[in-house]
């Protein structure tokens, strides 16, 4: 935070009050007014009283009391000795240094200057299509990638100079796509999923070899079965790769379109209920097989992972009744990775209230081990072979933080440190992670509403470079090779080269 005013994963503060979110530390570090054990949450409001919360029982210290104060998990009022009168010196020093900063940084990095580019070997190219997300994959076989894009015409695939090789349109839009050799033939296909509730597998020239319609669930809540999310895997594995797709149900086809099974989330008065909202596909449990990692929008919302069979993994202990699934915050985005480098799974969760991180496998299986205040709304990971990932989350705000799990506990609980944040000003929609300039380092892509691409050092926040707004939202990067795709939502590519 601006000044060393505090250790939070995310605030917000104006004259009128303070809101601190994964607190660990007001005040300065050399002389904090408040020490955490745990991450906690703190409001005030300027001349009034506030609360703090903890998401499980930590001690505080403060500043000129000898003993800590002891707080069970929950809501509380603030202790004796924190006052707003203290607070509001904090967070108006802070507030005048992060207008400082932020000017420094809108000049640095080429904010007053309308013809900013990345500073980077970069590309545009206009494919004059409404994009939602793209996958590159050599079509044709000539070594080089070619773009598939998902948008309002239906699927399109360009070469990288922005030509149109062909366009599928089934006559609804399209959300995802996804490429690979489904029937063992050597040559790709390219699955497509729409709203018209149908997947749709094309052959590498764009041709139609088979649909198949998504049943919907039958319960009040929910939306049309329109086609969110579509892979191509070989789940077990034994060289016959699925199709998962997620609708309001999940669904695993076979290469020849046969439903091989699908799973909705519960049944209830008599009504099949639930609606596939985000997705992940991983080696949650460690058999050597792929599971499926769904999330369910619900009047409790709700995650579930299925094994390459369709059985229900996660919960372990899953009742139709009695626990229909793990129980989560409104979801936003997903994440799977090993929070520790090695041993028990985890997902991260993209909450609209908070983000949080879960046990998908091991003796807390389905349990959230953390949590952080603030609605997240990107997530990405740095994943080095052994030890503990970097996981970043982008938050409503446009606040961007990187963080590092601390060795485990014993416990069910898990604890992060805070390697950096990042303020961008902006309303973040994508985040990625790549080494884009092959210097072997980490960098993290900040895609933004207004278009803007802002890139920085992973492993320290330091800022790298930063493109002009374009005007229209970032809606996904793809890589292709060595390179990395940037897309825009108007169709905007910019593609950036290695190197």
């Amino acid at each position: 935070m601006p000044g060393d005013t505090a250790d939070a994963g995310s605030y917000a503060i104006d004259e009128a009050g303070a809101l601190f979110g994964g607190l660990r530390r007001l005040g300065p570090a050399n002389d904090p007014l408040l020490t955490a054990s745990a991450p906690v949450s703190l409001f005030m409001a300027a001349g009034e009283d506030g609360w703090i919360e903890a998401g499980e029982p930590v001690e505080l210290h403060l500043r000129g009391r000898a003993d800590a104060v002891r707080l069970t998990a929950g809501r509380h009022e603030l202790p004796a000795g924190l006052t707003a009168a203290a607070v509001t010196t904090l967070t108006g020093a802070a507030m005048a240094d992060a207008v400082r900063t932020a000017a420094a940084d809108y000049v640095q990095n080429g904010g007053a200057d309308d013809e900013a580019s990345f500073g980077w070997n970069a590309a545009t190219v206009q494919l004059g299509t409404v994009a939602t997300e793209a996958k590159c994959f050599d079509l044709d076989g000539d070594g080089a990638n070619e773009w598939l894009v998902a948008g309002e015409e239906g699927v399109s695939a360009f070469r990288p100079s922005g030509e149109l090789m062909w366009r599928f349109a089934p006559g609804a839009p399209c959300r995802t796509v996804d490429a690979g050799d489904v029937n063992g033939d050597g040559a790709p296909e390219v699955a497509v999923g729409c709203d018209d509730t149908s997947v749709y597998l094309l052959s590498a020239a764009g041709e139609q070899l088979w649909s198949y319609r998504c049943e919907p669930t039958t319960g009040s809540i929910g939306f049309p079965a329109w086609v969110d999310w579509v892979r191509i895997t070989d789940l077990e594995p034994d060289g016959r790769p699925e199709i998962i797709a997620g609708a309001n149900q999940v669904h695993c086809l076979d290469g020849a379109g046969n439903l091989k099974w699908e799973r909705y989330l519960r049944v209830a008065r008599g009504t099949t209920c639930g609606d596939f909202m985000y997705g992940a596909i991983s080696d949650i449990n460690g058999d050597g097989s792929l599971e499926v990692l769904a999330l369910f929008l619900y009047s409790y919302h709700q995650a579930l992972a299925f094994n390459a069979q369709g059985e229900i993994v996660l919960p372990p202990d899953y009742d139709n009744d009695d626990k229909f699934g793990v129980n989560i915050d409104l979801p936003q985005g997903v994440l799977v990775t090993k929070a520790f480098g090695q041993g028990d799974t985890h997902f991260a969760l993209a909450g609209a209230s908070r983000m949080y991180v879960y046990w998908a496998s091991g003796p807390n299986i389905g349990y959230p081990g953390w949590k952080v205040e603030g609605s997240c709304v990107a997530l990405a990971a740095w994943e080095p072979e052994g030890e503990p990932p970097i996981i970043f989350n982008a938050d409503n705000m446009g606040t961007v933080t990187a963080r590092r799990s601390q060795p485990a506990r014993g416990d069910e609980w898990l604890a992060f440190d805070t390697v950096w944040n990042l303020v961008t000003g902006r309303k973040v929609t994508r985040l990625e992670v790549a080494d884009t300039d092959r210097d072997g380092d980490p960098e993290l892509l900040i895609g933004t509403k207004d278009g803007t691409v802002q890139i920085v050092n992973a492993l320290t926040g330091e800022p790298e470079a930063r493109s002009s707004a374009s005007g229209s939202a970032v809606a996904g990067f793809c890589r292709d090779g060595d390179d990395l795709l940037v897309l825009h939502e108007d169709g905007q590519v910019d593609l950036l080269k290695a190197g």
